[in-house]
């Protein structure tokens, strides 16, 4: 996609036409007494048989009695970055409150050396020269004079993340400028995860270290490199009334709730079960509950 890298394909059994993944509301025009949410997130928001946010909404009609709809924009492989940018799918159905989950591929390293927004400024001053050289048949000589002569890309083993954490920063706190602009409440995510400090399985340092170039060091660190990108999210919360903090991270990190950890997760350790998916949609519905059930 030339403006997210990728989009969710339109029209399979998990999305409708408008790549959203279902189900979404029946039109965009948004009835009366209607409450509606958007989604952005990752795979942790896309991949499962009934996602978070629709036990969510059935949590709300059961006890509510009220109709809650669900715009769910998330895409696997997606952070923050691109989640700014698919905000624009989302407005059109007019939400009352944007949810935020976000944390994972942010924090992977970049497979092409280069970080998102990199990727992203690049392609736009490559766009605008071929606009400009287009038709020069001696620019595309060069150009691939160039390409031939061009060292390789950096090592994935240097490779930066693909949104580092001020980066981060600045992704979310756009969404939530986005969000309240709109009039819109946002609710910020902290990701769980079922990875420990110290306890990271064998499994991870051959399959991380294959698909990332990560070193050992780097594997035992994703924990606490986890645990900061958290952090950059309750930091953002806090920082606007118009925000919501769900610490799902923070309260499934006690002694007692670690022992669900096999419930919760898959055996990735970071997408979520069923049960997890049941769990994160009852500490949302007690904090709609808390704070936006009036709106």
């Amino acid at each position: 996609d030339p403006e997210l890298f990728w989009r969710p394909i339109a029209n399979t059994p998990f999305t409708g036409i408008d790549g959203l993944r279902l189900a979404t509301p029946a039109t965009r025009s948004k009835p009366d007494g209607v409450y509606r949410a958007g989604i952005v997130g990752d795979s942790c928001s896309f991949l499962g048989m009934e996602l978070y946010p629709s036990r969510f909404a059935n949590l709300v009609r059961e006890s509510e009695g009220r109709e809650v709809e669900i715009i769910n924009a998330s895409c696997p492989g997606y952070t923050s970055f691109q989640g700014v940018g698919r905000l624009s799918d989302v407005w059109p159905w007019q939400p009352d409150a944007i949810i935020v989950y976000f944390g994972w591929n942010d924090h992977w390293k970049s497979l092409n050396g280069q970080t998102d927004r990199d990727v992203k400024q690049r392609q736009l001053l490559s766009d605008a020269a071929r606009t400009w050289l287009g038709k020069s048949r001696l620019y595309w000589c060069l150009y691939s004079f160039r390409a031939r002569l061009s060292p390789p890309a950096s090592s994935p083993r240097r490779a930066p993340v693909r949104v580092p954490p001020e980066d981060y920063r600045k992704n979310l706190v756009t969404i939530l400028r986005q969000a309240e602009e709109r009039g819109c409440a946002t609710i910020f995510i902290t990701a769980p995860s079922a990875f420990l400090e110290g306890q990271m399985p064998p499994w991870a340092y051959d399959f991380f270290g294959q698909i990332y170039r990560m070193s050992p060091p780097e594997v035992e660190q994703i924990p606490v490199t986890h645990a900061r990108y958290n952090d950059v999210v309750r930091e953002v919360a806090r920082s606007s009334p118009n925000a919501l903090l769900l610490d799902v991270a923070g309260q499934w990190s006690s002694p007692d709730e670690i022992t669900k950890q096999p419930e919760r997760f898959r055996g990735d350790r970071i997408h979520l079960t069923e049960r997890g998916h049941q769990d994160i949609a009852e500490q949302l519905y007690r904090l709609w509950t808390e704070k936006l059930r009036r709106l």
